[in-house]
C-alpha cells in the first residue's frame, strides 16, 4: 500500500473509518456499510419497545406500527440514497438479511408466524419493502440534485461522476445506479452535460413489479391450489386489499382492541389455528383437515368457517347485516364499509374454533 504524506509527515492509514454514522471501508465495498445496520435494526427495535412501554398504554398494535415506522424505518433508511441499491452480491446478501430482521419485527407486532411471506405481510399493512423504500430515496436524491443551480457544487460533482462512468468506464455511483435501472428493464440516461430527472413513478412501478410478490399463474380458487404457493393464492383470491382502496386505515387508526386486530391479521394471512393451517404443519393431507365443529366432513378452511359451517350459523344470524346477496364471497364481505362489525364477527368466530368446548 503506498504511503501518503502531508507536510512531509506520514498520514495514518486505517482499514476503515466512520463519518456521520456511515462506515467506509478501504475496499470501497458496500457490504461493510450495510452490515452495521443489522445491529442498528435490533437497537431500533429496542427503542420501539422502550418508547412504547414509557407511554404506559394498553396493548395497541396501531401504536407499535407507528413507532416502528418512525424509528426502525428511519434508522434503516439513513443514507440509503447513497448505498441502498448499490454494491455487489455481498452487499445484496447483507440487504436480504436486513429485510429478514425487519420482517420478523413486523411479524412480532402483528402476532403472526415468521413463516408468513414478507411480501404478503407488507401488502397487508400497506408498507413498502426496504428495497422499495431505498429505491425511492435514491431517485429523489438524484432528482433533487438535478434541480439545483447549474453552478452548485453537488451538481458539478455528480456531472463529473456521470462523465467518469460513461466516458471512462469508471465503476462509481452513476454506473451502479444506471446498471440497477437496466436490471429493472428500464433505459439508463445518456450523456453527462446535464443531470436528467428520473421518472420516479415509472421506476417505482418497475421496482414493485420486480418484488417477490407475484400474482401470476395462481389457481382460480385456493381450494384447488397446490400446496406450494397456497398462501399467496389464498391471500390474492380472498383477502388482498383492493388496489383502488385507500391506505388500510384499520391498521393506523385504533378502532379495534389489540387481540382483535391480531386475530384479524392472522386470519387474513393464514397464520391461525384452523385445521387447514394446523394440518399443514402436522403433515396431514389437505382433504383430511376436516372441521371439528360440524359433522359434514368438510375441509375446515376460511371459506368453510365464514359461510358454510353450521356451528357458526348463530353468529351469522347475529351479524345478518354483513351477509347480503352482494357479500356471498369473502372479498366483498371483507371490504364492505362495516369494518368494526366485520372484525367483531371474525374475532368471535375464531374464538369459537380456538376453544372447541365453547
Amino acid at each position: 500500500m503506498p504511503a501518503w504524506h502531508c507536510a512531509q509527515q506520514p498520514i495514518e492509514q486505517v482499514p476503515g473509518f466512520r463519518y456521520l454514522g456511515i462506515y467506509f471501508h478501504e475496499s470501497g465495498r458496500l457490504q461493510h456499510s450495510i452490515r452495521p445496520l443489522h445491529a442498528k435494526a435490533h437497537g431500533a427495535w429496542a427503542s420501539v419497545i422502550k418508547k412504547y412501554s414509557q407511554l404506559g398504554t394498553e396493548d395497541n398494535v396501531n401504536l407499535k406500527l407507528i413507532l416502528q415506522r418512525n424509528i426502525t424505518e428511519n434508522t434503516l433508511c439513513y443514507t440509503a440514497e447513497l448505498s441502498g441499491i448499490h454494491g455487489d452480491a455481498a452487499a445484496d446478501k447483507e440487504r436480504t438479511q436486513l429485510e429478514k430482521i425487519y420482517h420478523r419485527q413486523l411479524s412480532s407486532i402483528c402476532g403472526v408466524k415468521h413463516a408468513v411471506p414478507a411480501d404478503i405481510l407488507l401488502w397487508e399493512l400497506g408498507l413498502l419493502s426496504l428495497w422499495a423504500q431505498w429505491w425511492r430515496l435514491t431517485v429523489r436524491f438524484w432528482n433533487k440534485i438535478a434541480t439545483l443551480d447549474a453552478m452548485s457544487f453537488q451538481r458539478t460533482v455528480l456531472l463529473d461522476n456521470m462523465q467518469d462512468a460513461q466516458q471512462r468506464g469508471v465503476q462509481n455511483y452513476t454506473s451502479s445506479l444506471y446498471k440497477a435501472l437496466q436490471d429493472l428493464g428500464l433505459a439508463a440516461p445518456q450523456g453527462w452535460t446535464i443531470v436528467p430527472e428520473l421518472d420516479e413513478a415509472l421506476i417505482m412501478q418497475a421496482v414493485l413489479v420486480s418484488q417477490p410478490l407475484a400474482w401470476t399463474d395462481l389457481a382460480p380458487c385456493p381450494r384447488q391450489c397446490p400446496s406450494e404457493g397456497a398462501k399467496k393464492c389464498l391471500y390474492f383470491k380472498w383477502f388482498i386489499r383492493p388496489a383502488d382502496s385507500k391506505f388500510n386505515d384499520s391498521y393506523l387508526s385504533p378502532p379495534f382492541p389489540a387481540p382483535t386486530m391480531r386475530q384479524l391479521v392472522r386470519f387474513r394471512v393464514r397464520s391461525h389455528h384452523l385445521p387447514i393451517e394446523l394440518g399443514r404443519h402436522n403433515g396431514i393431507p389437505r382433504h383430511q383437515r376436516t372441521c371439528s365443529r360440524c359433522t359434514g366432513g368438510s375441509v375446515c378452511d376460511e371459506q368453510h368457517v365464514v359461510f358454510e359451517c353450521p356451528a357458526v350459523q348463530f353468529l351469522r344470524d347475529q351479524y345478518a347485516d354483513l351477509f347480503t346477496p352482494q357479500t356471498q364471497t369473502i372479498p366483498p364481505l371483507m371490504w364492505q364499509p362495516l369494518h368494526k362489525a366485520v372484525a367483531s364477527f371474525w374475532s368471535r368466530m375464531l374464538k369459537l374454533f380456538d376453544n372447541p368446548d365453547s
